[in-house]
């Protein structure tokens, strides 16, 4: 905001001087001025924007954006989707599978509708009711399931099975 503020002061005080100065010099040294003139605006103006951009870490920012984009579309290209903390593939359900019909209807019953799994722990993580990998922070007395929000020592007391494996993929 600031530097357009600047430009247009600009381009108004070279309004303003420049049609009297182009009385006494010649019409036709006015526009070779003003030409020079709006060529060092615009010089200033890409400069300027340089700064800015490098100050507020813009091109930084941009980066990590398209670093994201990236990142999305490889895990749609996967058949998978993102949640907060990794890539959880769609046809992924480590547990699901060990659990009966009438188990997987108990659980849901007693967890809600979008229980598909077991919740167990892992070296590295912790896998929720509904499937969500989540990183196993275990310094944090309350951990969250970034997909569904239910408490991670609530839901490995009361649905979960604790055990020390890694699922296969």
């Amino acid at each position: 905001m600031y530097l357009l503020s600047s430009i247009f002061i600009m381009v108004v005080v070279t309004c303003m001087v420049m049609p009297s100065y182009a009385y006494t010099r010649g019409q036709g040294e006015y526009f070779g001025y003003l030409a020079i003139i709006v060529v060092i605006i615009l010089a200033l103006f890409l400069l300027f924007r340089e700064i800015f951009c490098w100050y507020w870490k813009i091109n930084e920012r941009v980066s990590l954006l398209k670093e994201i984009r990236d990142t999305l579309q490889s895990a749609q290209r996967a058949g998978g989707y993102l949640t907060s903390n990794q890539v959880t593939l769609k046809d992924f359900e480590p547990s699901a599978k060990e659990l009966s019909e009438a188990e997987l209807q108990n659980l849901k019953k007693a967890a809600g509708d979008d229980a598909i799994t077991v919740p167990y722990t892992t070296e590295s993580e912790w896998i929720c009711v509904c499937g969500t990998h989540n990183r196993l922070d275990r310094s944090k007395k309350i951990q969250n399931c970034s997909n569904c929000g239910r408490s991670r020592n609530f839901v490995l007391s009361q649905y979960g099975k604790k055990a020390n494996r890694t699922p296969t993929l």
